[in-house]
């Protein structure tokens, strides 16, 4: 019999994240908690939990897009090989990135997680302090 938790495994940080913010918000179900204020940490745990999934949503997105842009690599590799009988790597490598701009995927990828998680801290800090 396989194993049904194998792929729960904790890779990235919004994993932890949301292991930790399930934690806490089942314990803080039970217990009162003493440093912060009940409704606190739980408006703080929900926050997070959000955050986690939202991240774990585009991490499997840009995983699919990237395995897309790989297929599509490929075929454009063996479209180019059929044509030359010895192809330039740089030139075909140059062509290909100005047809699918790979790089500018990656870079709107890390721009949007910068964005969420200073939006995410921000959201926070207001709860913790605010509220």
């Amino acid at each position: 019999m396989e194993n049904p938790l194998r792929n729960l495994e904790i890779k990235n940080y919004y994993t932890y994240l949301l292991v930790i913010a399930g934690f806490i918000l089942i314990f803080s179900l039970f217990f009162d908690s003493r440093i912060i204020d009940q409704s606190k940490l739980v408006v703080l745990c929900l926050i997070t939990i959000v955050y986690g999934l939202i991240e774990w949503i585009r991490d499997k997105q840009i995983r699919s897009k990237l395995l897309q842009i790989n297929g599509e690599w490929d075929n454009f590799w063996e479209m180019k090989n059929e044509k030359l009988p010895y192809p330039k790597n740089s030139e075909i490598i140059k062509e290909f990135k100005e047809k699918y701009k790979p790089e500018k995927l990656i870079s709107k990828y890390h721009k949007i997680t910068w964005i969420f998680l200073i939006v995410y801290l921000s959201l926070m800090v207001f709860v913790f302090y605010l509220i």
